[in-house]
């Protein structure tokens, strides 16, 4: 739905948005009742009523639910909290609204690249709503006040998933993204990726405090300009990515130069396996994938590279075990779901 195609170094991304309401306790801090109460003002100022797809309440979440989400959204695996927290998730699940979790909302964003500028835009009109009525809580400096350590100062988090996999082959990933850290920025393996498939996100928000408007909380303190903090984040990332995409197209070119067999070894394996395996773990499949994305991208170099067929990058998603298992009675028996993954990915390769 909102995964792109397999020529791109990001294949998609997400944003989230931490916020508090000026004069209110800590949602942790609130009782059943209170966060209820909460809800119902946040509804009311986001106008999310009439415009919801879907809603209810995270009570009950089982494991592997969770597992689904942590998939689907690029994160890790989550503390909901209290079991009265609500999730509200819009049509095509481009954006979500987390309602007192740790926080009093999260506001919550993932789409394709071409995609993640509208995304933080539309974050940062949403905080604005909250800004202007109730108001955001910010403390004496101007700095928003979030529950997360590690987004005080913003709310603010972005995330953009990453395929290098010629840094990777020549060992060169750490070499690359560990200056980021200097920046605030940090990296992950996604699943079982091997460390071709990344997860770059921001480690904390802006150390610039939030500029003052002219209207005042209702403690009487200056409220937070909102306008552009996810855009200004996930602008941060993007500029971190141009110079990754320089570094994997360089580590390309040594591809071309000097592995030339071994990468049309390697991504011919990978086709005739994904066309012919009858048992296909999860971590087997993200490594095939990689190579036929890799061998796609530089299929116009002169290689010897298999001919275009179905979209790659989909089946990382649709084959993850949470995803597999939702789909099917497969279940979590793991020689079930490697035959029932080898079988869909036989008919998606033919």
């Amino acid at each position: 739905m909102w995964l792109p195609g397999d020529h791109a170094c990001v294949l998609f991304g997400r944003l989230r948005m931490s916020l508090n309401l000026v004069g209110e306790a800590f949602p942790l801090r609130m009782g059943h009742e209170g966060r209820l109460a909460m809800q119902e003002k946040l509804l009311k100022a986001l106008a999310l009523e009439a415009n919801a797809a879907h809603s209810g309440f995270l009570r009950g979440l089982d494991g592997a639910q969770e597992e689904f989400l942590s998939e689907r959204w690029l994160q890790e695996p989550v503390d909901w909290g209290h079991g009265d927290t609500l999730l509200v998730l819009e049509e095509g699940e481009e954006r979500d609204w987390l309602l007192t979790g740790e926080d009093h909302v999260r506001l919550g964003a993932r789409g394709a690249p071409e995609r993640l500028g509208q995304l933080a835009a539309s974050l940062d009109r949403s905080a604005r709503l909250l800004e202007k009525e109730p108001g955001i809580a910010v403390d004496g400096q101007g700095r928003r006040l979030v529950a997360n350590p590690f987004l005080c100062g913003s709310g603010c988090h972005a995330a953009l998933m990453l395929h290098l996999p010629a840094l990777a082959w020549w060992g060169q990933v750490e070499e690359q993204l560990d200056p980021l850290y200097d920046q605030g920025l940090g990296y992950r393996t996604w699943q079982e990726g091997l460390g071709d498939f990344l997860v770059l996100e921001s480690l904390r928000g802006e150390d610039t405090p939030i500029p003052p408007s002219q209207d005042t909380s209702q403690a009487g303190r200056p409220v937070g300009d909102a306008a552009g903090l996810a855009s200004r984040t996930l602008s941060r990332l993007l500029a971190a990515v141009a110079h990754l995409e320089e570094a994997e197209e360089a580590a390309r070119a040594q591809l071309r130069r000097h592995r030339r067999l071994e990468l049309e070894d390697r991504v011919h394996r990978a086709h005739a396996s994904c066309r012919s395996a009858r048992l296909m773990g999860y971590p087997e499949l993200v490594e095939h994938i990689s190579m036929l994305r890799l061998g796609r991208q530089m299929a116009g170099s002169g290689l010897h590279l298999p001919e275009e067929g179905a979209a790659l990058t989909p089946l990382l998603l649709h084959l993850a075990p949470a995803h597999l298992e939702a789909r099917s009675d497969a279940g979590r028996d793991g020689r079930q779901a490697s035959a029932l993954r080898a079988r869909l990915l036989r008919a998606e390769m033919s």
